[in-house]
Parts: C-alpha cells; structure tokens; sequence
C-alpha cells in the first residue's frame, strides 16, 4: 500500500508541474494515439468559470484561437479559429456515447466551406476567413510522420470533412504551393448510399477522414459549413520507426492501472478524478 500511495504523490507532483506549464487539459489519450475530451462541464466551470459556461448557452465553452488541445512528441493540436465550442450535450450527443460511452463531450466542427460535395478545388488560405459562427476547427502540427484522421458525427446528411495542408508565407508568397487537401471525404450515412469501399454505413454512424502528414507542416481539421458536425475523435498513429512509442518499446501502449486520488486502484476510469498509469510509465490526470 505504502508503494501506491508513492506511486500517486509521484503522479500528482507530476501531474502540478506540467499544469504550471499547459492550459486546462480537454483532450485526452483514451487509447494508444487517439484523443477525445473526457472532462466535463463541472470541471470546465471550474476552469473557465460560469459566465463563460453560460455565455455558450450552457452547454460547454469557446475556446479562444491557439488554445492547446494536444501537445506531446508526436504532435501538437490547437483550435484554429477563435471562439471554437466544446459541449457537452447536443443533437448528435447520444449517438456518439452509444459507440463511445467514455467519451464526455465533443467539438462543434463547421467553417464557411460549402456543407458537401466538395471538389478538392477549395484552397483555404486565411483561417480568419474560414470561421463559422458557433463552429470551430483544428490546427495540428505533427512532429513526426504518421497518419492522421478525425470522425464526426452528422446525423443522416449530406456532408464534407477533411484534412488540407496550409501552405507556408514563404510558400505562398513565392506561388510554389497554395496548400491542398490531404484527403476529403463527402458522405452521407443515411443507411443507403454506399461508402467508397462499397460498404453501407449505419445511418447516423460517424464518418471519418484520413491523410498520410507530414512532420513541420500544419493541417487543418475542417467539416462544411455551419452543420453542428460532432468532432468525436482526432487520431494520429506515427509511421513505423518514428514517434516516441518506438524508442525501443512496444508502440502499443496500454492502461496498466487506474487509481482515485486516496490512492485506491479501480477497476477502470469512472467519474471524477482518475489517476491513470499507462505501459509506458507515463501518468495522467484524467477528470470525467
């Protein structure tokens, strides 16, 4: 006992250290390279106080532009636009906590894009511009190489999604490259209308995108329009051979316990506040 009890001042000494150096942490790794939110409008309340939970119709928060979503050796994530919505509640709510029951809340993804059929031809060059109201989008810089994907969840409606690599000042000023789309995906989850692969999704199902990205260069997580698009997930799993989960060891890494903060192990992540140690060594605070 006296070892776990060691084991939780060691993770809380760690957990305050990096606090002093991050902002409120929203997203969370809830499996090996995949991130959602997990916190909930208690603790955001708490953050961000009640006059900010309350200016977003009570449902959650609007993060500022640059807000840190995710940092750590393989990528780096942060709202894109300002005043990017994190809720907690929401049509499309139910239908994501049915798939994932441990995921607390989700972004409102949505832009001045068209809402579908995209023709890859959009080139997004200012992300002032690319601002919808109430809606928000993500930039992420990956550290290494890998692949990168987010989902959403759009009802049964016709909708885009995608992934487009910004291109640099430098870049663009010397007109060798204006940025592109990584991937897009125009998709309608109706319980009809066929996939790429010629598989039907379940109607309301979440729909996905994904990009082979590079190291040093930014993307943009976008859905159309000011369509209320769930943003469930972001992914990104580091191409063999890179990433700090292949120094070595194993790149899965996996969940060896779950402590409350009296030090007592559980059986897994359940309401409050969780110390979480992965097979990695690393430890986190997770609130739910």
């Amino acid at each position: 006992m006296k070892k776990i009890f060691t084991l939780i001042a060691t993770a809380l000494m760690t957990v305050g250290a990096n606090a002093q150096d991050a902002k409120f942490q929203i997203y969370t790794e809830v499996e090996p390279n995949t991130y959602a939110v997990t916190t909930n409008l208690d603790a955001v309340k708490a953050e961000f106080g009640e006059d900010k939970v309350t200016e977003a119709w009570g449902m959650g928060v609007w993060l500022p532009v640059d807000y840190v979503l995710i940092d750590n050796a393989n990528l780096k994530a942060t709202t894109a636009v300002d005043l990017t919505p994190i809720y907690f509640s929401g049509n499309k709510f139910t239908d994501m906590q049915k798939e994932f029951p441990a995921y607390t809340g989700y972004m409102n993804l949505g832009s001045s894009l068209g809402q579908n059929n995209w023709k890859g031809t959009e080139i997004i060059e200012d992300l002032t511009a690319l601002k919808a109201a109430y809606h928000g989008a993500v930039s992420v810089f990956p550290k290494v190489d890998g692949t990168l994907s987010f989902g959403v969840y759009a009802g049964d409606n016709s909708r885009s999604i995608g992934i487009f690599n910004m291109a640099t000042e430098d870049e663009m000023n010397e007109e060798i490259f204006m940025g592109a789309w990584a991937n897009y995906y125009n998709f309608r989850h109706d319980g009809v209308e066929a996939a790429p692969d010629g598989t039907i999704p379940a109607k309301g199902s979440a729909a996905y995108v994904s990009a082979e990205v590079k190291a040093g260069r930014q993307y943009i997580l976008v859905g159309g329009a000011n369509k209320n698009l769930t943003m469930h997930q972001i992914k990104f799993v580091p191409a063999q051979g890179t990433g700090i989960n292949n120094a070595g060891v194993s790149s899965e890494k996996t969940i060896e316990a779950v402590y409350t903060l009296g030090g007592v192990r559980t059986n897994g992540i359940g309401k409050g506040v969780n110390i979480v140690k992965y097979s990695d060594g690393t430890t986190v605070k997770i609130v739910k």
